[in-house]
């Protein structure tokens, strides 16, 4: 019952315009192991409507150990703009930034893959460099990586189906969208 509770209370969240949560964190380059992002024609306006479909299908696909939350986050120290965010609670320290922002008469659509580990992590999966951020991403564990690669896949995919949909309500050439990402995931 406290489950079903749970998943209303979730799915009313996302669908009713709940005000944006104020973000304490930035994302910073040095902290972005894979990411990805197009501009959309004519799909200035959209984006809230993408984040909340996105956000539905994500828990519609039941992936394993994710939650969802919905905030203001500043990337590179710049006006924070919102996000919806999947964490992992098996992957401590992975956190997934999608966003849809207007830009002109598009839509910029991307999202960043963060690992970072805390302190208090005695396993510190990666090598600490002189600064916040890591120099060696490829020292997370295998399962790790496994884990983050496979939740960011299908996070991708949905929203890529997502984006396919609405290029193709707006006559718009979803073949011209390239959907390599970049980074350590590498997914097509």
């Amino acid at each position: 019952m406290a489950g079903v509770i749970y998943l209303a209370w979730r799915f009313k969240y996302f669908r009713s315009g709940h005000r944006w949560q104020k973000s304490r964190s930035n994302i910073y380059q040095h902290k972005v192991i894979a990411q990805w992002s197009s501009m959309i024609e004519k799909a200035r306006g959209k984006g809230d409507a993408l984040l909340e479909k996105v956000a539905r299908l994500i828990k519609e696909n039941n992936i394993p150990n994710i939650s969802l939350t919905k905030r203001m986050v500043s990337v590179d120290g710049a006006k924070p703009l919102p996000f919806l965010i999947a964490s992992n609670a098996k992957a401590e320290g992975y956190d997934m930034y999608i966003g849809a922002f207007d830009y002109a008469d598009r839509l910029n659509v991307l999202w960043y893959v963060t690992w970072e580990t805390s302190s208090s992590l005695e396993d510190n999966r990666l090598k600490k460099s002189g600064k916040e951020g890591f120099e060696n991403e490829y020292s997370l564990t295998m399962l790790d990586r496994q884990e983050i690669t496979n939740c960011t896949t299908i996070i991708h995919d949905l929203l890529m189906e997502e984006v396919k949909q609405m290029m193709s309500g707006l006559n718009l050439d979803f073949t011209k969208i390239d959907t390599h990402t970049r980074g350590l995931l590498n997914i097509a």
